[in-house]
């Protein structure tokens, strides 16, 4: 490991302190202007009334200002995105208290035994939202999980035939496969999806794919004949991210009709006597306002805080909001169906040979930061080294044309539980890269939960306190022999490869103490193994859960408006009433889109 690269990978590393230093600043001002709260009578009203400014609200403010006869409001609680964002390399050092609201879950009985039995739940802060942190991969998921949800809504706009069209929408295609294939992909939208050019050990991996029968191909039409991978595909421009303020924000800032309000903290959705959303209360610069809505109030919040804003507003279960002395104004299971993705590390694949993947200490050099200056490509255009990601459809699936397992491979080794401790201490990277050399690892990820019982709760009345996040992992026992038999298909994937054999690879596990007791890679190694190194990709979901108005699992209906209330929508993957089985962004970026066009024709009657 030479001087210049370790001074490269510190000059990096350096940004925290200052992000830091920052954050400590804006938290001095925020604590001090809300010491003192001023309640203020000037009235404003718009049209449309739209809360968040991360991936779903960013679209919605796009579609509905376009037409200059709506008068939008969009209310977002941060500020603009920080230009470190947008650098790829370093995703996990860019999660720091200035970007990220800092919720916790409440401990975990079955899960997340590294990290004392909870873990850091990412959201975003800022315009952008959670896009502005993510690892920018483009996915849409399989056909049938939206039939699914056709299904569960009795309506056909959620079908794959009828959602492709919104994904195409927004998608401006130029990746690896071309020449494009217009059935499953347009070149026209905001979403800007390109193929990365550094892409460090996939050469090796897709040969022993193929040598092994396993399907490489375009993961994006809907169809896994898994198992099955590809190169990942991201969501940037010029090496740089492209998330929902690039693609859909940045460029119609200046539009008359739209107004932005950051800082400003939603308290409440206000109701008339009639149970219609006639606007919002939120607190900015210290100062409590009630803005007022002509049309609609849309709630885009996230998984995490639309429920949140739900239940402060009186909608939610009665029994929950009257313990807490809040008037209940519509009874519905807000918080509840909670799900995300759960996932482990295999890490990591040893190889005896060099220059098969990424060392930093070798590979991050001065011609490293020219080339992403002068071109965008190179490593520092690529998250964490990601290469490849693919999908596999376990025994136990109970839905098979649903593939069930996710991977993320990356060209390099990561430590400690990554997936659960996004920002590592400068000296734990600085060791890190004298202990390297070359290796992979692989995220695997079980995106089917049968677990769907996790839910929001709201911690007091006070909507400065952050939600109580459950989301009960593991606590359906199919759960834990699917993400097991999935974990040894990419060791498989490994092991039996030529490939990887010429290359002198071994798989090389950090035991944790209490699973040395199990015999070696046995199922019950596997299963303390996961509950110790638990992690997740973030995809918070289902809260608000999509579905028939006489279901009582239902909190919106198909046109996401919120069961038995007047003018008010849920627009953001809160709603999806079963997790798709992939990155969450892209379908959220597609149910805003379906959402404008349901709301605008709503306003055309």
């Amino acid at each position: 490991m030479t001087v210049v690269n370790v001074l490269l990978y510190t000059s990096l590393l350096s940004t925290i302190p200052q992000i830091l230093d920052r954050n400590d600043k804006l938290k001095t001002t925020r604590d001090e202007s809300e010491s003192d709260i001023l309640y203020s009578t000037h009235e404003e009203t718009f049209d449309y009334i739209v809360v968040g400014g991360g991936s779903a609200g960013s679209v919605l403010v796009n579609r509905l200002s376009s037409d200059n006869r709506n008068n939008v409001l969009l209310l977002e609680r941060g500020g603009d995105p920080d230009p470190i964002q947008q650098t790829p390399f370093h995703v996990p050092l860019q999660i720091t208290p200035v970007t990220d609201y800092g919720y916790y879950t409440v401990p975990q009985k079955n899960s997340f035994h590294s990290v004392g039995n909870k873990y850091h739940v990412l959201r975003g802060r800022g315009l952008g939202g959670s896009g502005n942190l993510n690892y920018m991969i483009y996915q849409r998921g399989a056909a049938n999980a939206y039939d699914e949800w056709a299904e569960l809504t009795g309506d056909q706009i959620w079908s794959w035939k009828s959602v492709l069209t919104y994904f195409k929408k927004g998608e401006a295609y130029n990746g690896i496969h071309q020449p494009m294939d217009k059935l499953f992909h347009s070149s026209k939208g905001e979403i800007l999806v390109s193929t990365p050019n550094f892409k460090p050990s996939a050469k090796y991996f897709f040969e022993a794919c193929r040598e092994q029968g396993v399907n490489v191909e375009d993961l994006n039409t809907g169809i896994h004949n898994a198992p099955v991978f590809d190169s990942v595909e991201l969501k940037t421009k010029n090496g740089k991210r492209w998330g929902p303020y690039q693609a859909f924000l940045k460029h119609i800032l200046t539009r008359s009709n739209l107004q932005i309000y950051r800082y400003a903290q939603v308290v409440k959705v206000d109701f008339d006597e009639c149970k219609r959303a006639k606007g919002v209360t939120y607190l900015r610069h210290g100062v409590l306002r009630t803005v007022y809505a002509r049309k609609e109030v849309i709630l885009s919040a996230g998984a995490i805080d639309t429920p949140k804003i739900l239940m402060l507003s009186g909608i939610g279960p009665a029994t929950h909001l009257e313990s807490l002395n809040i008037t209940v104004i519509k009874d519905l299971p807000v918080g509840q169906n909670h799900q995300d993705h759960v996932a482990t590390t295999v890490d990591k694949f040893v190889f005896e040979k060099t220059h098969i993947a990424f060392d930093p200490a070798r590979d991050l050099k001065v011609s490293s930061f020219w080339e992403y200056k002068t071109r965008g490509t190179g490593i520092l255009s690529v998250p964490g080294s990601l290469f490849a990601t693919g999908y596999y459809s376990t025994s136990l699936n109970p839905e098979p044309d649903i593939p069930d397992i996710q991977y993320f491979l990356l060209g390099t080794y990561t430590f400690g539980n990554p997936l659960a401790l996004p920002v590592a201490s400068p000296v734990k990277q600085l060791k890190h890269m004298s202990e390297q050399s070359d290796s992979n690892s692989v995220v695997v990820t079980l995106t089917r939960p049968e677990t769907m019982n996790g839910e929001i709760k709201l911690k007091s009345s006070n909507p400065a306190d952050p939600p109580l996040i459950d989301p009960k992992f593991f606590s359906d026992t199919s759960d834990m022999p699917r993400l097991i038999e999935g974990l040894k298909y990419t060791i498989g994937l490994y092991q039996n490869s030529s490939i990887y054999k010429n290359l002198g690879s071994q798989l090389v596990l950090t035991v944790p103490d209490m699973c040395k007791e199990h015999e070696y890679q046995s199922d019950a190694f596997w299963n303390c193994y996961i509950r110790f190194y638990t992690g997740t990709v973030w995809h918070p979901v289902g809260s608000c859960r999509m579905g028939k108005p006489e279901d009582s699992r239902s909190v919106v209906d198909s046109n996401l408006r919120v069961i038995g209330i007047k003018d008010l929508r849920v627009v953001d993957g809160s709603i999806m009433p079963k997790i798709v089985n992939c990155n969450t962004q892209a379908p959220i970026y597609m149910i805003a889109d379906v959402a404008a066009k349901l709301i605008l024709k709503s306003a055309a009657k």
